[in-house]
């Protein structure tokens, strides 16, 4: 666990991507770590990774995804960093294929656009790399931010968990509640080449949450 600051997520979240990082360092010792972050609000999530990447002693490129619809100003993105401008699902093959060692998928979370960000990215993930969607917690599903369409429909607001097991990743939506506040999803299948590594939200916190797969052959 470490004092880095990462933005809008919760300490449960912050110490579960590190420890994602940690994973990625021991299967790929030697390389230069290529993150990718989609939906970058202000920055701050981006530049905690870069600080924890240099603590461990690693190269890295970093990469940011936005469409800035959220008006905020990328106060904190580094100075170092690759900036791709525009809507996830038109800029992904910005990206190569296999080429990133983790990706965190934090952008708009309406059913359509998660489940179209699953299918855009995991092609441009390593074999062995790892995939992240924000905002899985049960108390973050059905809130309003970022909300787009329309107000009735409820695909349009924060549909994470649905997208996740509509594409066939968990087999329905329960949740192990861990003394520490955190949680684990009851089951998961292992489609598309991925398998289930965490699962966790801190239940204090209003939002946030992280559900991150390990992709374990290609996603045919």
């Amino acid at each position: 666990m470490s004092n880095i600051q990462y933005g809008l997520i919760s300490r449960v979240d912050s110490d579960t991507i590190e420890k994602t990082f940690d994973l990625v360092f021991e299967q790929f010792q030697n390389d230069v770590i290529n993150y990718t972050e989609v939906g970058l609000y202000n920055g701050r999530t981006t530049s905690g990774v870069k600080e924890y990447l240099l603590s461990k002693g690693k190269r890295y490129k970093l990469t940011g995804i936005d469409n800035f619809k959220d008006k905020e100003e990328l106060v904190f993105f580094p100075h170092d960093a690759n900036l791709i401008q525009g809507s996830s699902i038109e800029v992904y093959n910005q990206l190569e294929d296999e080429s990133q060692h983790f990706i965190l998928i934090d952008g708009n979370h309406s059913f359509p656009y998660v489940i179209a960000d699953f299918f855009c990215y995991i092609s441009k993930i390593k074999i062995g790399g790892y995939i992240c969607f924000h905002d899985t917690s049960p108390q973050t599903q059905g809130k309003s931010w970022q909300r787009m369409g329309d107000e009735a429909d409820s695909d349009m607001y924060i549909s994470v968990m649905k997208a996740l097991v509509k594409i066939g990743l968990f087999d329905e939506i329960g949740y192990r509640i861990y003394s520490d506040g955190s949680v684990s999803q009851r089951k998961a299948i292992g489609h598309y080449g991925v398998e289930l590594i965490f699962n966790r939200y801190d239940i204090n916190d209003e939002g946030g949450g992280v559900c991150i797969f390990k992709k374990v052959n290609k996603c045919h």
